[in-house]
């Protein structure tokens, strides 16, 4: 199948050329927000292996829907997009240019779809990157958070809880304390976003409104005692309904091995990074020699050590702690961890 397919006459021939072009890249693209708009991060998987369920399978469909007829617009209408200002949207200009070209009638889709799928790099073709970015990328622009929208109003819940509760005349009381209605607006957007548990509250919240965790699980748990007796509709599909979710296995799937790999790579670069030779690197390697020890020292004892080896604040050491185990879940940590080290003084 040919490029200039896709500007074929036949309506139905050039949306099968722009699915065989499109679909596989857009559909790679889209599975993770869906997969936290709708299945808390976990696979979705539908009547068959490689589906998705339903819904996401509508949803991909619908933008593969919206982002043809949108170039068809402007291949045989006439009507390229423009910006606000007026100005012919440039990218859909150069694809315009590219499908309508005389040598879009010897380019095979099949050699242009592997181009699409990899990422931005500096040297690659001009039209492939407009192409990425308007049929792909715009397409699918804030999609986690049009699903989750989407799908709260469908089952009745607020679309965006942090206005109503901020706004609403009737989540007045819950803002009479600061510190409770702050806590109770981090737990509620949490569990949205696919976090398993309420009282899991970030430490920079707890420091900013000087609360040691107990004291923070006692008003939040106040707080949420407080909106179901305001509103128990809001409570029950705000917050309670994405806690009743079952929990299934996690599988891997061949992009998040790919996201994976890129991840530990990362990683590793950061970690030969701090390692660097002089006294920080010395401080960091004890750190991780710290951290991946079989009995590691509690946070109270490794966040002052962090902030006197490295000459930080106690925030700043806990930001580096953290960051630093996340490292280690992700990289090959072992490999660093196999020089001596001289004794500390």
């Amino acid at each position: 199948m040919k490029l200039a397919t896709i500007a074929a006459e036949d309506q139905h021939i050039a949306f099968s050329a722009y699915l065989f072009l499109v679909a596989p890249t857009l559909r790679d693209v889209a599975r993770r927000p869906l997969r936290r708009a709708r299945h808390n991060g976990r696979p979705c998987t539908g009547t068959e292996a490689a589906r998705m369920c339903d819904d996401c399978e509508q949803t991909i469909a619908d933008h593969l829907m919206h982002g043809f007829t949108k170039l068809r617009e402007a291949l045989h209408g006439g009507r390229l997009p423009r910006t606000k200002g007026g100005v012919v949207v440039r990218e859909m200009e150069v694809i315009h240019q590219w499908v309508t070209s005389p040598e879009a009638s010897s380019t095979r889709i099949d050699a242009i779809t592997p181009l699409i799928k990899k990422r931005p790099h500096p040297g690659e073709p001009a039209e492939v990157r407009a192409f990425r970015a308007q049929c792909i990328h715009h397409e699918l622009h804030s999609l986690e958070a049009r699903v989750r929208r989407a799908d709260a109003k469908s089952r009745g819940a607020a679309t965006r809880p942090e206005r109503d509760l901020r706004t609403a005349d009737w989540s007045r009381p819950l803002r009479d304390d600061p510190a409770a209605f702050d806590l109770l607006l981090d737990a509620i957007l949490r569990v949205r976003h696919g976090a398993r548990d309420l009282y899991a509250i970030p430490a920079d919240l707890l420091t900013q409104h000087r609360l040691d965790w107990r004291s923070g699980y006692r008003l939040l748990r106040r707080a949420l005692e407080q909106l179901r007796e305001l509103h128990p509709e809001f409570h029950r599909t705000n917050a309670m309904i994405h806690l009743d979710l079952p929990a299934t296995e996690l599988t891997d799937s061949p992009e998040d091995l790919f996201l994976r790999e890129e991840e530990r790579q990362e990683a590793n670069a950061a970690i030969q990074h701090m390692l660097a030779p002089g006294p920080r690197g010395l401080a960091y390697q004890r750190l991780l020699k710290h951290i991946c020890a079989a009995t590691p020292p509690q946070a109270t004892e490794l966040i002052p050590w962090t902030a006197a080896a490295f000459e930080i604040t106690l925030p700043e050491a806990e930001t580096l702690v953290r960051e630093t185990i996340h490292r280690v879940a992700t990289t090959d940590v072992d490999v660093f961890l196999q020089m001596e080290l001289p004794a500390e003084a």
